[in-house]
């Protein structure tokens, strides 16, 4: 089966699957009664665990590069002053407040004109959705142990996802959204990564482990190469 996407950084890689499905928030709308202050105290303890998190991806970030590390410094910071409003004035549960003003920030940065711009717009949805993961009490997931030469598959890939993973385990990446302005197309490119992204519905096709060839030259996905294929690919590789 061939699977068409864009290919955003050239190469071609052949290798088996790696399904990285992290944490997908699932946030409705709630309101509580009474006083404010344990609700903000839950906030607080929730920020502060997102700041250990952030804080041991910048510290091994700091032993490769400095540069990409002060990102996650920033996102450190990123815990915004609206949200405790939203909490205390709007009576908002902490985690609609969250979905709240981040998803706010997200769609405005996503409409500037400028590709740098709305690419901020990924460390936003980062922290959002780190917040809610441990709201919701669900272990981290990380690309940082990978035990073999893989190729990852995922719906889309945030900063905190590609700053940790074993880029010498990384032989391709392959997902659901994004385009050449993406983080994902980013750190593919800066770390010379094949990559093809935007294949509609690419998850449930694919199986953990399955053996696949990526062809970023021509943006496709070969799942159950035959022989011939994988011949031609090498030679193309």
């Amino acid at each position: 089966m061939v699977l068409r996407g864009n290919g955003v950084s050239k190469g071609v890689a052949i290798g088996e699957i790696f399904l990285y499905q992290p944490f997908i928030p699932q946030t409705t709308e709630a309101h509580y009664s009474g006083d404010p202050k344990q609700y903000l105290e839950q906030y607080e303890a929730l920020c502060l665990q997102a700041r250990v998190e952030l804080q041991a991806i910048r510290e091994r970030m700091m032993q490769t590069d400095a540069e990409k590390a002060a990102i996650f410094s920033a996102q450190m910071e990123v815990m915004d002053e609206q949200i405790r409003d939203g909490i205390q004035y709007d009576t908002w549960m902490p985690d609609w407040a969250v979905e709240t003003v981040y998803s706010r920030y997200e769609r405005r940065l996503q409409k500037a004109g400028d590709p740098l711009i709305r690419e901020r717009a990924a460390d936003l949805k980062d922290v959002k959705n780190r917040l809610l993961r441990i709201w919701c009490g669900v272990p981290q997931q990380s690309l940082a142990q990978l035990e073999k030469p893989v190729i990852i598959a995922a719906h889309d890939l945030l900063p905190s996802d590609t700053a940790v993973m074993e880029r010498d385990h990384v032989l391709g990446i392959v997902t659901e959204s994004g385009g050449t302005t993406s983080h994902s197309a980013i750190i593919a490119r800066s770390y010379g990564i094949p990559a093809v992204l935007g294949i509609p519905n690419l998850l449930p096709r694919l199986t953990n482990g399955e053996k696949v060839i990526l062809d970023a030259v021509d943006g496709v996905l070969i799942t159950r190469p035959d022989g011939k294929q994988e011949k031609e690919m090498r030679i193309k590789q």
